[in-house]
């Protein structure tokens, strides 16, 4: 039987496996980064498809992988610290594990859109948290948001707690699970704070809608440039409509 590649991802799991077969590597325990396959074996959709991540790159485990349709990044190099202490800092010590590959040209683009909006990593602090604290050259930033290219031409509605300083959330019910077991709300009191910013939370539940914060990202985000806030040319805007603290004053009946 011959096996035709009907798909990018499929030339990419060949040739992925037909390195394995032409090098002449040691074996070692260095880590490179792989991208989860689309479907499982039972054709499945999986849970995190096309997301980053990393793994070993020994020859018996990176191929599982490659069996389970992963597709190691090994282009991107591999994650592990200097040799010598008194060498120059990389990019592992600048930034961490996922540093290694968001410091690189093209490896923002290899992040898939869901992964970086579960990572919250649109938002400037959440990427730092993830960076020890600093964000590459490779990404830029405007009023606190980090200019994917994945996110160009998106509008992202953030649900925030009136409650706390920095928690959030781009799912309607996560916000209305997290007032009711953190903070104590009852039903009527998650049903007035949607009434006070015009949301209706069993509508934008069943429906997946996210409010509070809007941000769009409608044109080309330019040069990169590392830290810097971009201007008003960007393309990148923003509207926020941020929650006082305190629960919504309920309607007497």
């Amino acid at each position: 039987m011959t096996m035709v590649a009907n798909s990018e991802a499929d030339e990419a799991l060949i040739s992925a496996a037909r390195s394995m077969f032409q090098s002449n590597r040691t074996r070692s325990e260095r880590v490179c980064f792989y991208r989860s396959p689309q479907r499982t074996s039972s054709g499945a959709r999986y849970g995190q498809a096309g997301w980053i991540g990393w793994g070993d790159t020994q020859d018996s485990i990176k191929m599982g992988k490659i069996s389970r349709g992963f597709i190691p990044l090994e282009q991107y190099g591999y994650i592990r610290s200097k040799s010598r202490d008194d060498d120059p800092d990389g990019p592992f010590e600048l930034y961490g594990p996922w540093g290694v590959i968001l410091s690189q040209p093209g490896g923002p683009a290899e992040f898939p859109l869901d992964q970086i909006l579960t990572f919250h990593w649109y938002d400037a602090d959440r990427l730092r948290q993830s960076l020890h604290g600093n964000i590459p050259p490779t990404l830029r930033v405007k009023d606190g948001m980090v200019l994917w290219p994945q996110l160009k031409g998106k509008e992202i509605r953030i649900f925030a707690c009136p409650e706390c300083s920095d928690w959030r959330s781009i799912e309607a019910v996560f916000l209305a699970r997290h007032l009711r077991i953190w903070h104590d709300y009852d039903r009527a009191d998650i049903i007035a704070f949607g009434q006070q910013y015009g949301v209706d939370f069993s509508t934008e539940i069943n429906r997946e809608g996210r409010v509070i914060k809007s941000m769009s990202f409608d044109d080309d985000t330019g040069d990169l440039e590392p830290e810097v806030e971009a201007d008003d040319g960007s393309g990148f805007s923003l509207e926020v409509a941020r929650p006082t603290r305190g629960r919504p004053r309920k309607e007497a009946v």
